[in-house]
């Protein structure tokens, strides 16, 4: 069905030691569980049992305000994987039930490319 979770400002990059700063909202009729969690998980996953790393989810402090409030979640840099395969954050409800996923994202050096042609220009 319809994401029930959306997943806003997600970066392409995160650059690699940094800790990042999930943010989300829900959609309008979507009412958070305190066994809610956001996880990090590397594109193609089958289960959600593998994700990377996770956080539950904090529950907004007003639960009857309809307005879709932006949501967060902040993932410790120690916790984030280290390679530079592509990754996506994936909201799972209470029963395992995935209601929203982002676009893919990696941990790297957002310049890599730039950087090396910044350097060869100069000789």
């Amino acid at each position: 069905g319809p994401s029930q979770v959306i997943f806003n400002s997600v970066e392409k990059f995160y650059i690699p030691g940094g800790d990042v700063t999930c943010h989300y909202t829900f959609t309008q009729h979507f009412i958070p569980r305190r066994k809610d969690w956001i996880g990090i998980f590397r594109v193609g996953w089958k289960t959600t049992r593998e994700y990377y790393t996770f956080m539950w989810v904090t529950l907004p402090i007003d639960l009857n305000n309809k307005s879709a409030k932006q949501q967060e979640v902040q993932f410790k840099a120690y916790y984030l994987p280290k390679d530079d395969e592509y990754y996506q954050f994936c909201y799972v409800d209470e029963d395992g039930v995935v209601r929203g996923a982002s676009i893919p994202f990696q941990f790297r050096p957002e310049n890599e490319e730039d950087i090396l042609v910044v350097t060869t220009q100069g000789e």
